[in-house]
């Protein structure tokens, strides 16, 4: 006779037809293969298969019935509910032949199950009625009194699901309300625990977010974590999907990185899957969308695959959020579509409101008002019947805009009220603050400034508490795409005073709440937080690896055929779109923090600093100098100066394109290029020249002028500026900033005391990076020189923190579609731009003596990103970066000199003498201009 090991081992090793074992140990295999069956599915099917041929070899047909109905819920679990559903026939049929007529009873729980999971709930609530009436007609002969109070409440349970997904919320309710008695009375924690969280799901769609999210914590705190921790995975997700209905998002991805642990140990792939639809729904909150459609389309074609149509319309639904969210209306109403008809059909109010919504934002954003008005009345209509208060609340929302775009400002009114009546009544933070921005706007609009003020500033508030803790870089720079109305709204609030320069106060209010919203656009950039990389895994690293090759190939033959090129630009996204996948699946951040002060003391200092802020098209500009702080409106129009910059780049193709050309005609190009400095000059300098004063000079030394620039402004070379007569490196020592805050926080930091790191990476399109690193090594002390095979990534990342000086001449790749994963290009691989900040470079100098090193994708909300961001957020006192490709003779003049004047002045000056050196022989500005200091002079 064989023990219960041996026989389950056979089960595996397809031994079965050997076996001889006891109706005892059949038994309790079969206990053994449920459990498997609940976290190793497949495994546990194929030995199931097995389990049922020896146990009807050996007469024992209904252990071979009851394994019929596991192998079923092991099918389920792979996502097979066709295949599933006709085993749960063959089950039922088999137990009522094995005189089990209370067993095959219970088939109808899986059933239900599967029904739910196939949106056929009309006849998943009539496989649980069978059961009601059953029992309380007859008490199946295998059935004691324990078994028939179980069997009724859970198929309570499995009512009050049909009636959830139904939108029927109070009968859902009393039918958990039975379930959790029946529980109560078997002292039966798991069943209560079930219950417990399946309320809490109730509560979460009539908007008691904070009720919903205590009843969760309840149950996954009822529940064993080793006995239990598939259905205490499933409550976690559930728990973490709460948690970003209310806007707690950093505690959303610890909750989901624990479930991603408890998944790893086990094979259950529709619980896996689950949690990727909740972790896409995560990623589009914070506006990772790129991300979040990745995952939404997965999430699709699987539950297509397995059958699960409401949940395959769920996940296209979020797909076609995203494409809204990133100006695709077109598209989006193609999915929602068929969204739409599939919750007609499963009769899910609640979300066919909400989709119904979704429709009405493509036909708004589309400019389709009538047909918005109309599907946002008929989506407030549903949800008000569905008792659904959160997708009212946007519908009302929505409503309220349309309605006053349309011009009927009474029902634009009414809805918004009624937004406002509905918000005050849920916890749900994130449309809070919509609501109250709206609201703001409309008194500022309306002129009714105090009023505006005070939702105003509520907003605000609300976003800066959602924006703490999410420091992480792929995170919290895109978070606050959405929410940045209120800020810029308070902006123009404190410009409505006509008389600010009148006024010192009005103007440093002005300038506070222009630094306050630059504080929440460059998220983690001022406090200098460092990100933890996890140790990659080996599928990650071989991603990585492909990458690297794909940017070389990107580089090394970057017009040669553009088809090729085009295709390698597509591989890249995809690669990239999986390596950022990878790195958040597992992120922690850094947790809830408390959001900075939003008081601004302006500093007297020896610079001129001058703030540009983009309102729309008009450019703010404030001016501090001398303690003095001035405010001009219009200081330029934002469309002429893209205008500008564009003509700009075109000067840089051209010498780019044809060297010996532009060597050629080297007068008639330095002409051209000084013609666009100068319209720059006049739309950005000239209305505000009289405030900058005129060009003093310290020991010596120009006046040095702080620009902090904004959006798009972050890529004008404002020390190449040109008025007609000099540029403004001849008057001024320039450096630039991110925030007039964060200049003084770098400005306060002591440069770190130690050797220097250089690094030279030389290739064949920049060959004289190893020279350029020997001439700045020969004006250095306590240097660490590493060129070419000797200038490796490990090099960079290991060796560069607590240096004074960091160097790295090398090729660099700017990704203005995905900046953070702009990169450079070490011996060894390529290094992106979010590994720079696990670097501690605290106070150090930074030199990235590369093509493109400093240029960055600034957006609305998106301030600094790529390697300038990256090495400020790794804490870098001072950066030296490029805004165009250098020019390879001219930039090892340009480093020598550099290095060899920091011996006597500081990095601002150093470089302006420099720039001014090398002008003298080489004048056009693509060979002098192109490097900026940012952060600390």
């Amino acid at each position: 006779m064989m023990s219960l090991s041996a026989f389950v081992d056979a089960l595996a090793e397809d031994r079965s037809s050997d076996v001889s074992a006891p109706a005892t140990v059949f038994a309790d295999a079969l206990d053994v293969l449920a459990r498997l069956a609940g976290e190793q599915p497949v495994d546990a099917r194929a030995r199931l298969v097995r389990y049922e041929e020896a146990a009807t070899l050996a007469g024992h047909h209904a252990c071979a019935a009851r394994a019929v109905y596991i192998r079923a819920q092991a099918t389920a679990a792979g996502g097979d509910f066709t295949s599933a559903l006709s085993l749960i026939e063959t089950a039922a049929n088999a137990l009522r032949e094995a005189g089990l007529p209370g067993a095959a009873l219970r088939t109808n729980l899986g059933r239900t199950h599967l029904l739910n999971e196939m949106g056929r709930h009309e006849e998943a609530l009539d496989s649980c009625d069978a059961i009601v009436r059953s029992l309380a007609l007859h008490r199946p002969a295998d059935l004691d009194p324990t078994g028939i109070i179980e069997l009724n409440a859970s198929a309570e349970v499995n009512r009050g699901l049909c009636f959830e997904l139904t939108s029927e919320w109070e009968r859902a309710l009393d039918a958990y309300g039975r379930a959790e008695a029946g529980f109560a009375r078997l002292d039966d924690r798991t069943g209560m625990a079930e219950v417990i969280g399946n309320r809490g799901l109730v509560l979460v769609a009539t908007g008691r977010i904070a009720e919903a999210q205590g009843a969760l914590r309840d149950a996954i705190a009822m529940l064993d974590p080793v006995e239990d921790r598939g259905a205490r995975c499933l409550f976690m997700i559930n728990y973490a999907e709460t948690l970003l209905t209310s806007g707690q998002y950093v505690e959303a991805l610890g909750v989901l990185a624990d479930t991603g642990e408890i998944l790893d140990d086990v094979d259950v792939p529709m619980e896996a899957n689950d949690r990727k639809s909740v972790a896409a729904r995560a990623y589009e909150a914070l506006n990772l969308h790129d991300e979040a459609r990745s995952l939404y389309r997965d999430c699709a074609a699987y539950y297509a695959e397995a059958g699960m149509a409401v949940e395959q319309a769920r996940a296209t639904w979020g797909e076609a959020r995203v494409l809204l969210a990133t100006g695709d209306p077109r598209a989006a109403q193609q999915r929602l579509a068929s969204v739409i008809s599939t919750f007609e059909r499963s009769g899910h109010r609640q979300w066919l409101s909400g989709a119904m919504l979704d429709s009405a934002v493509a036909h708004r954003s589309a400019g389709e008002l009538v047909q918005a008005r109309a599907a946002a009345e008929t989506a407030a209509r549903l949800a008000s019947q569905a008792e659904a208060p959160v997708e009212e609340l946007r519908a009302e929302l929505l409503l309220s805009d349309v309605c006053h775009v349309g011009g009927d400002r009474p029902s634009a009114e009414y809805s918004l009220r009624r937004a406002e009546w509905i918000a005050r009544r849920t916890d749900v933070a994130p449309l809070s603050l919509l609501v109250d921005q709206a609201i703001g706007q409309r008194h500022l609009e309306s002129g009714r400034l105090d009023l505006a003020r005070s939702y105003l500033e509520r907003a605000a508030s609300t976003g800066e508490r959602l924006h703490s803790g999410l420091s992480n870089s792929l995170v919290g720079r895109r978070f606050m795409l959405d929410k940045l109305d209120a800020f810029d709204a308070l902006v123009q609030l404190a410009l409505r005073d006509h008389a600010i320069d009148a006024s010192p106060g009005r103007a440093a209010q002005v300038l506070s709440v222009m630094e306050r919203s630059r504080s929440r656009r460059l998220g983690e950039l001022v406090t200098h937080n460092r990100e933890h990389l996890d140790q990659r895994s080996t599928e990650t690293a071989a991603l990585e690896r492909e990458l690297d090759a794909v940017y070389g190939e990107m580089i090394d033959s970057p017009t040669a055929d553009p088809t090729r090129g085009e295709r390698l630009r597509a591989r890249a996204g995809e690669l990239e779109l999986a390596v950022s996948r990878a790195h958040l699946n597992g992120v922690r951040l850094d947790g809830p923090s408390t959001p900075g002060a939003t008081a601004f003391d302006i500093p007297v200092l020896d610079e001129t600093l001058l703030s540009w802020y983009c309102l729309g098209d008009e450019v703010v500009a404030v001016v501090i100098r001398e303690g003095d702080v001035h405010v001009r409106r219009h200081a330029g129009r934002l469309h002429a100066v893209r205008d500008h910059m564009q003509r700009l780049d075109a000067q840089w193709q051209h010498f780019r394109a044809d060297p010996a050309m532009f060597s050629r005609h080297t007068a008639r190009f330095e002409r051209a290029a000084r013609a666009v400095l100068a319209d720059l000059y006049a739309e950005l300098i000239a209305p505000v020249q009289h405030l900058l004063g005129h060009a003093g000079s310290t020991a010596g030394l120009p006046t040095a002028l702080v620009v902090a620039a904004h959006g798009p402004l972050h890529g004008v070379p404002v020390h190449a500026l040109h008025d007609g007569h000099q540029a403004m490196i001849e008057r001024f020592a320039i450096s630039s900033t991110p925030s007039v805050s964060d200049y003084l926080i770098r400005s306060a930091q002591k440069p770190t005391v130690g050797g220097a790191l250089v690094l030279g990476a030389a290739d064949a399109l920049a060959p004289l990076m190893v020279a350029e690193a020997k001439a700045v090594a020969a004006q250095l002390r306590d240097v660490s020189l590493h060129c070419g095979e000797a200038a490796t990534s490990a090099v960079l990342l290991n060796d560069a923190g607590k240096r004074a000086i960091v160097h790295v001449a090398c090729h660099a790749l700017f990704r203005s579609d995905n900046p953070m994963f702009s990169s450079m290009r070490l011996a060894d691989r390529w290094v992106q731009a979010r590994e720079l900040l696990s670097v501690d470079l605290s106070g150090a100098l930074v030199t990235l003596s590369a093509c493109d090193s400093g240029r960055s994708h600034a957006g609305h909300g998106e301030e600094l990103v790529g390697l300038t961001r990256a090495v400020l957020g790794a804490g870098a006192r001072s950066l030296l970066a490029s805004l165009w490709p250098a020019d390879d003779t001219t930039t090892v003049d340009l480093m020598a000199s550099f290095y060899r004047n920091l011996n006597s002045f500081g990095p601002a000056d150093a470089l302006r003498l420099a720039q001014l050196e090398l002008a003298d022989s080489s004048p056009h500005p693509y060979n002098w201009a192109p490097f900026v200091l940012v952060g600390g002079r």
